[in-house]
């Protein structure tokens, strides 16, 4: 059995174009993956790709976060 959890992180203003534009082309990947022909895995991959960017925003976030960085 896994256990899985879930927090906000609240990104610093200078990621936040990136994280938008991350997350415009992460719609847009999405799109295609559900039109793509069957067994075509490219957009999913993309997909899953823009996912990991924008958590890793995140997780250095937290991890600046809990340094006590200002």
């Amino acid at each position: 059995m896994s256990l899985e959890r879930s927090f906000d992180v609240a990104i610093p203003r200078s990621d936040e174009a990136l994280v938008l534009k991350l997350k415009r082309s992460a719609s847009a990947a999405l799109d295609r993956h559900q039109v793509a022909p069957i067994g075509d895995q490219s957009e999913a991959v993309r997909y899953e790709k823009i996912l990991s960017a924008i958590q890793n925003i995140a997780y250095d976030e937290l991890d600046r976060i809990q340094r006590g960085v200002p």
